[in-house]
Protein backbone atom coordinates (compact mmCIF):
# COMPACT_ATOMS: atom_id res chain seq x y z
CA UNK A 1 0.00 0.00 0.00
CA UNK A 2 2.98 2.62 -0.97
CA UNK A 3 1.93 5.99 -1.48
CA UNK A 4 2.56 7.47 -4.75
CA UNK A 5 2.18 11.01 -5.00
CA UNK A 6 1.80 11.19 -9.02
CA UNK A 7 -1.01 9.38 -9.01
CA UNK A 8 -3.17 12.24 -7.56
CA UNK A 9 -6.05 11.88 -5.46
CA UNK A 10 -9.98 11.45 -5.30
CA UNK A 11 -11.62 13.48 -2.65
CA UNK A 12 -15.51 13.18 -2.13
CA UNK A 13 -17.85 15.20 0.05
CA UNK A 14 -21.52 15.93 0.61
CA UNK A 15 -23.69 18.96 1.09
CA UNK A 16 -27.53 19.78 1.84
CA UNK A 17 -29.21 20.37 -1.37
CA UNK A 18 -28.43 23.69 -3.04
CA UNK A 19 -31.50 25.84 -3.96
CA UNK A 20 -30.44 28.11 -7.27
CA UNK A 21 -32.89 30.51 -7.03
CA UNK A 22 -33.27 34.23 -8.96
CA UNK A 23 -36.09 37.25 -8.13
CA UNK A 24 -36.76 39.48 -11.00
CA UNK A 25 -36.60 43.49 -10.29
CA UNK A 26 -37.21 46.06 -12.47
CA UNK A 27 -34.79 48.60 -11.92
CA UNK A 28 -30.75 48.14 -12.39
CA UNK A 29 -28.04 46.29 -11.84
CA UNK A 30 -26.70 48.20 -9.14
CA UNK A 31 -30.40 48.21 -7.49
CA UNK A 32 -30.42 44.32 -7.53
CA UNK A 33 -26.63 44.04 -6.27
CA UNK A 34 -27.81 46.43 -3.64
CA UNK A 35 -30.54 44.35 -2.38
CA UNK A 36 -28.49 41.03 -2.73
CA UNK A 37 -25.80 42.70 -0.30
CA UNK A 38 -28.95 43.18 2.25
CA UNK A 39 -30.23 39.74 2.05
CA UNK A 40 -27.10 36.79 2.03
CA UNK A 41 -25.08 36.04 4.51
CA UNK A 42 -22.02 38.00 4.45
CA UNK A 43 -23.21 41.10 3.36
CA UNK A 44 -21.15 44.38 2.62
CA UNK A 45 -18.04 42.68 4.44
CA UNK A 46 -17.26 41.40 8.10
CA UNK A 47 -18.70 44.74 9.77
CA UNK A 48 -21.93 44.46 7.85
CA UNK A 49 -23.08 40.81 7.85
CA UNK A 50 -26.48 40.19 5.99
CA UNK A 51 -29.65 39.19 6.73
CA UNK A 52 -29.55 35.52 6.09
CA UNK A 53 -27.76 32.62 6.96
CA UNK A 54 -26.66 29.94 4.25
CA UNK A 55 -27.51 31.99 1.75
CA UNK A 56 -25.23 33.92 -1.22
CA UNK A 57 -26.33 36.24 -3.62
CA UNK A 58 -25.33 38.94 -6.41
CA UNK A 59 -27.18 41.35 -8.59
CA UNK A 60 -27.14 41.21 -12.34
CA UNK A 61 -28.92 42.72 -15.46
CA UNK A 62 -30.72 40.14 -17.54
CA UNK A 63 -30.88 41.27 -21.53
CA UNK A 64 -33.69 38.84 -22.47
CA UNK A 65 -35.77 39.19 -19.50
CA UNK A 66 -35.27 42.90 -20.08
CA UNK A 67 -34.71 43.47 -16.48
CA UNK A 68 -32.13 42.65 -13.71
CA UNK A 69 -32.61 39.49 -11.10
CA UNK A 70 -31.45 39.36 -7.31
CA UNK A 71 -30.14 36.10 -7.66
CA UNK A 72 -29.13 33.44 -4.73
CA UNK A 73 -27.85 30.80 -3.76
CA UNK A 74 -29.93 28.84 -0.71
CA UNK A 75 -27.34 26.14 0.76
CA UNK A 76 -30.02 24.96 3.24
CA UNK A 77 -33.37 25.31 3.19
CA UNK A 78 -34.19 24.37 6.29
CA UNK A 79 -31.99 27.14 7.38
CA UNK A 80 -33.04 29.52 5.27
CA UNK A 81 -35.89 29.24 2.66
CA UNK A 82 -36.20 30.61 -0.91
CA UNK A 83 -39.49 32.75 0.26
CA UNK A 84 -38.12 34.01 3.04
CA UNK A 85 -35.53 35.80 0.53
CA UNK A 86 -37.97 36.70 -1.71
CA UNK A 87 -40.59 38.53 0.86
CA UNK A 88 -37.60 40.22 2.35
CA UNK A 89 -36.26 41.19 -1.41
CA UNK A 90 -39.71 42.51 -2.17
CA UNK A 91 -39.91 44.59 0.87
CA UNK A 92 -36.79 46.25 0.11
CA UNK A 93 -37.60 46.93 -3.64
CA UNK A 94 -40.86 48.50 -2.06
CA UNK A 95 -38.75 50.65 0.07
CA UNK A 96 -36.69 51.76 -3.11
CA UNK A 97 -39.71 52.64 -5.04
CA UNK A 98 -39.19 49.10 -6.89
CA UNK A 99 -41.10 46.92 -8.33
CA UNK A 100 -40.39 42.21 -7.92
CA UNK A 101 -42.30 40.60 -11.23
CA UNK A 102 -42.07 37.21 -9.66
CA UNK A 103 -39.11 34.79 -9.79
CA UNK A 104 -37.38 32.06 -11.35
CA UNK A 105 -36.30 28.47 -9.94
CA UNK A 106 -32.93 26.88 -11.52
CA UNK A 107 -32.65 23.21 -11.77
CA UNK A 108 -34.08 21.14 -9.47
CA UNK A 109 -36.17 21.54 -6.07
CA UNK A 110 -36.73 19.30 -3.57
CA UNK A 111 -40.97 18.93 -2.52
CA UNK A 112 -39.92 19.50 1.34
CA UNK A 113 -38.92 22.86 0.29
CA UNK A 114 -42.36 23.43 -1.42
CA UNK A 115 -44.51 22.23 1.46
CA UNK A 116 -42.60 24.48 4.19
CA UNK A 117 -43.04 27.62 1.95
CA UNK A 118 -46.73 26.78 1.84
CA UNK A 119 -47.50 25.92 4.94
CA UNK A 120 -45.78 29.69 5.46
CA UNK A 121 -48.10 31.46 3.29
CA UNK A 122 -50.88 29.07 4.46
CA UNK A 123 -50.23 30.18 7.99
CA UNK A 124 -50.27 33.87 7.18
CA UNK A 125 -53.24 34.10 4.83
CA UNK A 126 -55.36 31.95 6.64
CA UNK A 127 -55.80 29.51 4.16
CA UNK A 128 -57.50 26.08 4.36
CA UNK A 129 -55.30 23.75 1.86
CA UNK A 130 -55.00 19.97 2.01
CA UNK A 131 -53.89 18.52 -0.92
CA UNK A 132 -50.41 18.64 -1.86
CA UNK A 133 -50.99 19.25 -5.12
CA UNK A 134 -52.96 22.46 -4.12
CA UNK A 135 -49.92 23.40 -2.01
CA UNK A 136 -47.64 23.35 -4.63
CA UNK A 137 -49.96 25.71 -6.76
CA UNK A 138 -49.95 28.08 -4.44
CA UNK A 139 -46.30 27.91 -4.09
CA UNK A 140 -46.09 29.02 -8.08
CA UNK A 141 -48.52 31.54 -7.62
CA UNK A 142 -47.02 33.48 -4.75
CA UNK A 143 -43.35 33.13 -5.54
CA UNK A 144 -44.32 33.78 -9.26
CA UNK A 145 -42.26 30.84 -10.68
CA UNK A 146 -44.11 31.04 -14.23
CA UNK A 147 -43.00 34.41 -14.66
CA UNK A 148 -40.08 33.99 -17.27
CA UNK A 149 -41.03 30.59 -17.94
CA UNK A 150 -43.49 27.68 -17.43
CA UNK A 151 -42.91 26.15 -14.29
CA UNK A 152 -43.74 22.41 -14.30
CA UNK A 153 -43.70 20.47 -11.05
CA UNK A 154 -43.34 16.92 -12.55
CA UNK A 155 -40.18 18.18 -14.14
CA UNK A 156 -38.75 20.66 -11.91
CA UNK A 157 -39.68 19.12 -8.20
CA UNK A 158 -36.82 16.35 -7.57
CA UNK A 159 -39.22 14.19 -6.09
CA UNK A 160 -41.73 13.99 -8.60
CA UNK A 161 -38.68 13.63 -11.62
CA UNK A 162 -37.30 10.75 -9.95
CA UNK A 163 -40.58 8.86 -9.09
CA UNK A 164 -40.29 5.30 -10.14
CA UNK A 165 -43.50 4.49 -12.71
CA UNK A 166 -45.54 1.59 -11.89
CA UNK A 167 -44.39 -1.54 -13.73
CA UNK A 168 -47.34 -1.65 -16.89
CA UNK A 169 -49.20 -4.87 -15.37
CA UNK A 170 -50.41 -3.03 -11.60
CA UNK A 171 -51.05 0.42 -13.61
CA UNK A 172 -53.39 -1.42 -16.09
CA UNK A 173 -57.48 -2.65 -15.47
CA UNK A 174 -58.48 -5.69 -15.23
CA UNK A 175 -59.88 -5.81 -18.56
CA UNK A 176 -56.73 -4.80 -19.91
CA UNK A 177 -54.68 -7.53 -18.22
CA UNK A 178 -56.97 -10.44 -19.33
CA UNK A 179 -56.83 -9.12 -22.97
CA UNK A 180 -53.35 -9.06 -22.80
CA UNK A 181 -53.37 -12.41 -20.85
CA UNK A 182 -55.28 -13.86 -23.57
CA UNK A 183 -52.42 -12.78 -26.17
CA UNK A 184 -50.13 -15.45 -27.80
CA UNK A 185 -47.30 -14.22 -26.26
CA UNK A 186 -44.93 -16.20 -23.03
CA UNK A 187 -45.88 -13.15 -20.59
CA UNK A 188 -47.96 -12.25 -18.64
CA UNK A 189 -48.87 -16.40 -17.80
CA UNK A 190 -50.09 -18.34 -14.91
CA UNK A 191 -48.55 -16.59 -12.40
CA UNK A 192 -49.36 -13.35 -13.30
CA UNK A 193 -53.08 -14.77 -13.71
CA UNK A 194 -52.93 -16.55 -9.66
CA UNK A 195 -51.91 -13.32 -8.38
CA UNK A 196 -54.64 -11.40 -9.48
CA UNK A 197 -56.90 -14.05 -8.38
CA UNK A 198 -55.19 -14.46 -4.93
CA UNK A 199 -55.31 -10.39 -4.63
CA UNK A 200 -59.20 -10.53 -4.86
CA UNK A 201 -59.61 -12.88 -2.63
CA UNK A 202 -57.74 -10.99 0.04
CA UNK A 203 -59.88 -8.04 -0.98
CA UNK A 204 -63.07 -10.42 -0.76
CA UNK A 205 -61.42 -11.27 2.68
CA UNK A 206 -60.99 -8.43 4.26
CA UNK A 207 -65.10 -7.28 3.52
CA UNK A 208 -66.02 -10.37 5.09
Amino acid sequence: NKFVKSWGATAVGARKFLIAYNINLLGTKEQANRIAFNVREKGRGPDKPGRFKNVAGIGWYVEEYGMSQISVNCTDFNVTNIHTVFESCKSDAENMNLAVCGSELVGLVPLECFLDIADYYIKKENLFIVSEAQKVTLVINRLGLNSVSPFLPSERIIDYKCKEEEPPLISMTVKGFIEILGARTAAPGGGSASALVAAMGAGLGAMM
